[in-house]
């Protein structure tokens, strides 16, 4: 993302994972940490690049293989959320806030619990324990099983383009004639907001998931965590979420009518009700 900082400070040490202008944080009175998910590109976060007028500096986690990280071994959950943590210790004058989308939403909880009441998470489409276990897997398999029927084709590409839909509106809205326009004016874009998954990428973001686990005894405060999540969400089902965010501490959700996993593009105003949520504090 431009907005964490015009020229990275130069280095031959290996890739950061993180990005972020220290001068620019030195300025603003708040930064905002952006955790994307898996196969997600930093660019998903692009709308909150405005939010630079209200006192908000950015830095951004970037996942193996992602935005200019070489593929340096799978995602850890715990290792990601510490690193997250070695970054906002060094601005202890800052108020945090932490915007996780999918896997990243773990990862920013994570962070918050170390870093402590000055800490905010908006998660949004959030992972939830073992990655939903059997469940979230079975039905991603029917889906993707499904948009291969549908495009009369094994071609890694095709499917991707029929399976798109679902992530964007579910299984249902998908199918609609009243969702066509939309899915056609999004799956044109130009611009990345999700890519296409190779096999090696796929496994380096998604194993960290399948045996994570919250620590035991692990709460947030209702007023410092605030899931935002589709209706419609075939990742994460939304009794999932609902029982993650208890298992959190009782967290507050706002579910969003007909909407899918890919919340970000499906109804960019979340973005909007994501920046009143830390502004209230």
């Amino acid at each position: 993302m431009a907005a964490c900082g015009t020229r990275p400070e130069p280095s031959r040490a290996p890739v950061t994972p993180l990005l972020f202008n220290a001068a620019d944080i030195e300025r603003q009175d708040k930064l905002l940490i952006l955790v994307p998910g898996s196969m997600t590109p930093l660019g998903i976060f692009d709308p909150v690049v405005e939010w630079h007028t209200k006192g908000y500096a950015f830095a951004a986690y970037r996942f193996p293989g992602m935005d200019g990280r070489p593929l340096d071994g799978p995602l850890d959950i715990a290792r990601a959320a510490q690193t997250i943590v070695t970054l906002a210790e060094r601005y202890p004058d800052k108020e945090i806030k932490l915007l996780g989308f999918s896997t990243g939403a773990p990862i920013a909880m994570l962070a918050a619990k170390q870093i402590g009441p000055r800490a905010q998470v908006a998660a949004m489409s959030s992972a939830v324990e073992f990655g939903g276990g059997a469940q979230t897997g079975l039905r991603g398999i029917d889906d993707i099983l499904v948009a291969a029927a549908r495009a009369r084709s094994v071609n890694s590409r095709k499917v991707w383009e029929d399976y798109f839909p679902v992530l964007l509106f579910g299984r249902e809205g998908a199918r609609s004639p009243e969702r066509a326009d939309d899915i056609a004016r999004i799956a044109g874009r130009e611009k990345k907001i999700v890519v296409e998954p190779s096999f090696n990428t796929f496994k380096a973001h998604t194993m960290a998931l399948v045996g994570w686990q919250l620590p035991e005894d692990f709460s947030l405060p209702p007023g410092q965590v605030h899931f935002y999540a589709g209706s419609a969400d075939t990742v994460f089902r939304p009794r999932q979420v609902r029982r993650f965010a208890q298992r959190v501490g009782g967290a507050p959700i706002t579910f969003y009518p007909g909407l899918g996993h890919l919340l970000y593009v499906a109804e960019p105003r979340v973005f909007d009700d994501i920046l009143a949520f830390f502004e209230a504090s």
